[in-house]
Order: C-alpha cells, then sequence, then structure tokens
C-alpha cells in the first residue's frame, strides 16, 4: 500500500495525498481523494452485549465520539484499556453532532432522545425496535452471508438501517472465502484418529462430513449445532489427525473476534464473551462502509483532484479503509496540482517494484542520501559522517563485549582485573611505558586464567567482535554473528553454541558425493566460495553424512542455494518440544479483509546462526566437484 498523509480542510473534509513517485509509479493519470469526516457514535445499552462497533469503526479511520454502555455493562474496563480517547457514557446524550450511530441489540424506543436529535440522520442496528418508527425515518435490511464476507460459519445476518434519507448500494462487497480450517489451533490435543483421505477447499464452501461422520474443517461451522467434533491436524498425535470440538479460542475465531482481544481475556471472560457475540465481526465490517458511503452520497461532496501524468495507465490501489472516499474525481494539469505531495513527473533509476535483487546488485546508495539532500557537497558531508558513526559502533560493540564479560551476568565475573599500573612502569630514559619486573607473566598468567574461564564465551565474542570489524556500512563483508551478550539470559547460551538438537534416531547413512550442474556451476561456485572462503561460514571437520544442495532462480540473471537435509531423512528425526506457529494456517487466524503483509528477505539469515556441534556431524557438504584443488 502506498503511503499516505491525512490533511484537514476547513469544511471539515480530509484530503489522502500518497506519494506514488516511491512506489515507481511514475506514469498515467493518478487521482487523490477526499476522505470525508465521520464522527460516530456507539450505542450498547444491553448489560450483556459486546461493543463491537467501537473497535471496528476505529480501525476503519472514523473517529468514535461517544459510546453508550450499561452501568453493569461487562466490558467497561475492556474499552477504558483498548480505547482510552473514547468517551464512556450511561445515558444517550441530549445534543450531540454526531450524525452516524451503530448500536448493537435492538435501537432505544421511540420516546429517546436520540431520535429527536438534530444532527443524526443514520442509525445502524443489529435488531429492529419494539414500536415502529414515524416519519420521516425509513427502515433499510441487509441479508448479510457469513460466509461471503470472509467468515467460516453458515449463519445469515439480517442488519437493519434507519435514515432519514433514501439509501442505494447497500450491498456488502463480497470477500475472499475461506473455511473451518483457517482457525483452528495444531497444537490443541484430541483422540487420535487415523488420517482421512485428501481434501481439498470446495470453491462454494458448505458443512462437511467425513467419512467417519465428524464434521470436515475444509467446510464451515454450523451455528445451530456448536458441540460438534471436527477431524482436525495436530502436531502432537501419532497420525497427525485427532476428533475434537472447537475450542473456546477457536469458537470466538469464528465469530472473527480480533486476537488482541481474546490475549486481554482470562478464561471466565472468553466464555462470557462466547454468550455476549451474537453476530460476528466480519459481518458488521461488511455494512459499515457501504451505510457511510450511502450516506454521504445525500450530501454534498468535496470534488477530488488528480494529476494528469502523459503515457501508461495507473489504477489508485484498493484500501478498505478508505472505502468512504468519494467516487466523483477530476483531472487537473501537473502545474495546477502543486499542493499534491509526491505526485511529481520524474523518472525512477531505481526499480524499487522488483521484490527480489540480485546479491551482487549494486546498493542504491543515493536512496538514502537524497531522503536528505542531492547536494554533492552534502552527500560527501554524508559519507563521513558515516565512516564516524561506523567506527563509533565498532569500539562500543568490543567495549559492551568487555563489560558483559566482567559483569555479574558474565562468565569472568569473579576474575578480579588487575591494575595497569602493577604492569607497566614509565621508563623515563625511553620516554616510554614498559613491563615491569612481574608484569608480563603477570598479564599473561591473567589472559590465560581468563582464557580456561571463558573459553566458549572468548571464542565467540573474538569471532563477533571480528566480523563486525570487518563490516562496511552497507554490507557484512566477513559475514556475521549473533550478538549473544545481548540476548536475554535464558536464550544467551543457545544463539552462542547453537540449539541442542533433540533427535529420535540416528539418522540414516548417506554419504553420496554431491551431484554438479555444468549449467549453474559457475554461479554455484561463487556463491560456495564467498560462504567457505570469504565469510568462513563452512569449516572443515569428519562427517558422517552429508546433506544435498542445489541451486533454485533467483530475480532474473542470479540464483538462491538451497541446502536440503532431507536426503538423510534428518528433519524426520528431530523432535520440537515446541513451536510458536506450527503451520501457516496459525498466522492466518489473525488476518482479515484489509489486512497488509510485507515480505522482507533479510541476506544470508540461515547463514547468520550457529549450528550446534552435535549437529554438525550429521549436515556434512560435499565441495569435491567445485573446489577440485582443494580435496
Amino acid at each position: 500500500m502506498a503511503p499516505f498523509n491525512l490533511e484537514s480542510s476547513t469544511d471539515g473534509t480530509k484530503t489522502a495525498f500518497i506519494d506514488y513517485s516511491l512506489r515507481g509509479i511514475i506514469k498515467g493519470t493518478l487521482s487523490s481523494q477526499v476522505l470525508a469526516s465521520h464522527f460516530v457514535g456507539v450505542l450498547c445499552i444491553h448489560k450483556s452485549c459486546f461493543p463491537a462497533w467501537i473497535f471496528i469503526l476505529s480501525s476503519a479511520l472514523y473517529t468514535v465520539e461517544w459510546v453508550v454502555l450499561h452501568k453493569d455493562s461487562l466490558w467497561i474496563d475492556l474499552v477504558r484499556h483498548l480505547k482510552p480517547d473514547i468517551v464512556i457514557l450511561f445515558d444517550v446524550p441530549v445534543s450531540s453532532k454526531v450524525t452516524n450511530v451503530f448500536n448493537t441489540g435492538a435501537p432505544p424506543g421511540i420516546s429517546s432522545s436520540i431520535w429527536t436529535n438534530a444532527y443524526l440522520h443514520t442509525l445502524v442496528a443489529t435488531n429492529t425496535p419494539r414500536k415502529r418508527l414515524q416519519d420521516p425515518w425509513r427502515m433499510y435490511r441487509i441479508d448479510v452471508l457469513h460466509n461471503e464476507v470472509g467468515g467460516v460459519s453458515d449463519g445469515t445476518f439480517r442488519i437493519f438501517i434507519f435514515s432519514l434519507h433514501t439509501l442505494s448500494g447497500l450491498e456488502p462487497t463480497p470477500q475472499p472465502k475461506r473455511d473451518v480450517s483457517s482457525i483452528i489451533d495444531p497444537t490443541t490435543l484430541g483422540g487420535t484418529v487415523a488420517p482421512p483421505n485428501p481434501q481439498s477447499s470446495m470453491k462454494h464452501p458448505s458443512i462437511r462430513r467425513t467419512a467417519c461422520g465428524v464434521l470436515s474443517t475444509f467446510g464451515l461451522f454450523p451455528l445451530l449445532a456448536t458441540k460438534q467434533k471436527f477431524l482436525v491436524p495436530s502436531v502432537f498425535s501419532s497420525t497427525k489427525w485427532v476428533h475434537r470440538r472447537l475450542s473456546p479460542h477457536e469458537i470466538l475465531h469464528v465469530h472473527d473476534v480480533p486476537l488482541r482481544i481474546i490475549k486481554l481475556l482470562g478464561s471466565a471472560d472468553i466464555h462470557k464473551l462466547q454468550r455476549c457475540v451474537d453476530i460476528p465481526f466480519k459481518v458488521l465490517v461488511s455494512v459499515v462502509s457501504p451505510v457511510l458511503r450511502a450516506t454521504m452520497n445525500n450530501k454534498t461532496s468535496t470534488p477530488t483532484h488528480g494529476v494528469c501524468i502523459t503515457g501508461g495507465d495507473c489504477s489508485l490501489p484498493t484500501n478498505n479503509k478508505l472505502d468512504n472516499l468519494t467516487s466523483s474525481s477530476s483531472t487537473v494539469p501537473v502545474s495546477n496540482a502543486a499542493s499534491l505531495k509526491g505526485l511529481v513527473e520524474q523518472e525512477a533509476p531505481h526499480d524499487t517494484s522488483k521484490a527480489t535483487k540480485s546479491d551482487d546488485a549494486a546498493i542504491p546508495m543515493y536512496i538514502w542520501d537524497h531522503r536528505i539532500s542531492k547536494c554533492p557537497t552534502d552527500i560527501r558531508a554524508l559519507n563521513v559522517l558515516r565512516a564516524f558513526f561506523l567506527c563509533w559502533w565498532k569500539r562500543h560493540l568490543t567495549k559492551s563485549f568487555f563489560i558483559w564479560l566482567y559483569s555479574p551476568q558474565g562468565t569472568c565475573c569473579n576474575l578480579k582485573r588487575k591494575n595497569v599500573k602493577d604492569w607497566v612502569v614509565w621508563n623515563r630514559k625511553k620516554k616510554c611505558y614498559g613491563w615491569s619486573t612481574t608484569g608480563q607473566q603477570g598479564y599473561l598468567n591473567f589472559m590465560s586464567l581468563r582464557l580456561k574461564i571463558a573459553r566458549e564465551d572468548h571464542s565467540a565474542g573474538l569471532e563477533c567482535v571480528v566480523r563486525a570489524a570487518n563490516s562496511s556500512w552497507w554490507d557484512w563483508i566477513d559475514g556475521s554473528r549473533p550478538f549473544y551478550w545481548r540476548w536475554p539470559k535464558d536464550y544467551r547460551s543457545q544463539i552462542r553454541d547453537g540449539v541442542v538438537p533433540w533427535l529420535s534416531e540416528v539418522p540414516r547413512r548417506w554419504v553420496q558425493p554431491q551431484l554438479c550442474d555444468r549449467k549453474t556451476k559457475h554461479q554455484v561456485t561463487e556463491k560456495l566460495n564467498k560462504v567457505w572462503n570469504v565469510r568462513r561460514y563452512l569449516e572443515r571437520g569428519f562427517v558422517r553424512n552429508l546433506t544435498r544442495f542445489f541451486a533454485v532462480p533467483k530475480g532474473e540473471a542470479d540464483i538462491r542455494m538451497v541446502y536440503d537435509s532431507t536426503v538423510a531423512k534428518l528433519n524426520d528425526c528431530l523432535w520440537a518440544p515446541w513451536f510458536a506457529m506450527p503451520t501457516v494456517r496459525t498466522h492466518l487466524r489473525a488476518i482479515g479483509p484489509g489486512s497488509y503483509m510485507a515480505d522482507v528477505d533479510i541476506g544470508e539469515m540461515f547463514l547468520n546462526f550457529v549450528m550446534h556441534e552435535s549437529l554438525r556431524q550429521y549436515c556434512g557438504v560435499d565441495l569435491s566437484q567445485y573446489f577440485p584443488e582443494r580435496r
């Protein structure tokens, strides 16, 4: 998503200025659109109702002026913790300038002051009032299928809109379909069962049963039969499959409750929330933008502006948070659009649209330089500053290691350091310092004792300091290794020596020589030489098993090295007692429409961490085909 800034105008609207030139978009017709300021209120006057509208509206860039809660509501503390800026009321305000109100449950009765508010023109509710409203209020109904808006249940829900205007275009926007498998936690235990027959997700999901009679996770969740069992994957089962009911956390994921809310609740509050959430969050999300867009179309809107850049074609990226942008736009020349920031016609010398770059590609240093200045004198000054701060960083990194080594947490905490005056004396004739009578021997004894006490720390720390000392501002020329003394105490030894492997059995013997692909031999040789000779990530030693490596294309002219240990079934012999994100589906529980993700490629991250010594014997690499002279 392109970065955007919001600037308020005198008429209360907000204009989104989007810097497309930083994203490689330099040709075409772009439009900056006007984001209307919606100040909304939330009603949740029933004791057991959960004020879901607060979190939905806030995440969509709408300003929630106030929320009316029952004085004995179960969720007052939660709202105060997550939304401290929202005013909490216990009665409907007599006079308020909000134009749109969102209500959980049935709206207030016809005698309530909310209906006589001069500013209010739209009220959205999840139920109907007990008595029919009088003119000029009109009621509209929206039937929303949970699965059509990105949900995993078979429920159909009805939302009611009460408005003083004639509304149109209230249909919710369809979202990618999902099934129950997207909210399953594979670390939850259950009854072990045999693996099911291969299944795939359906194009039009529905409730789906397996051959053994339990429900399949590749279908929808039945809201009318919530206690039925599912056949789900489990990382702790011998067959990797179990049958069980969905856990309370998973039930809340069925109702699309955000993960940050679930994490703040205890077990008792989670069960209360299950009873209080009657309509899934995604159903409510799907009606917010259509309703506010329809109400805004009945008001005078501020025209949008655009920039005409000759040639090409370009469209504005979709953003759910900007769904309430007006649809009208006009095109103006570049010379008349000086107020539109970042929309400047310029050539992009560096292609930032490519996600994959070659390892040997030149570093576009000018991108960082031009963020400050394009003046040659200033750029030379920046190079001087980089050299200075790089030296400062290297010096303080070395200093931090020795400070830690003699600190209470270091291994040499009980080793008393001698004063330099005990080892050296001032030579008046030569006008310099020299060893005292026992100074040199004392220094050697001290260093020998330090190496004996902290051999592992001294060796690892020396390697970290040396690699950092040979680095530049832009690259780790001599490779890298984690600065383990800066890690928490519980993980420090694992980062220094590598994670101790848990082997369930000895891996099978595999000593077949590495094959050589003549098409990519030159590129592979360069990669291996960089890993072995230049950055010293590989070392000679005795091995019991070999692994296999091969090259895959990276970008247009580069390759990426892949080290494969599955040939010796090493992965099958390793047992991990806990893994925070066992499958990608665990991550998908926090993803929904409007979520944005980034692909960050950190170079040589695999080679940066140390492999434990007991595992190295099973991870040998045969380089004889690429370096025959080094056999």
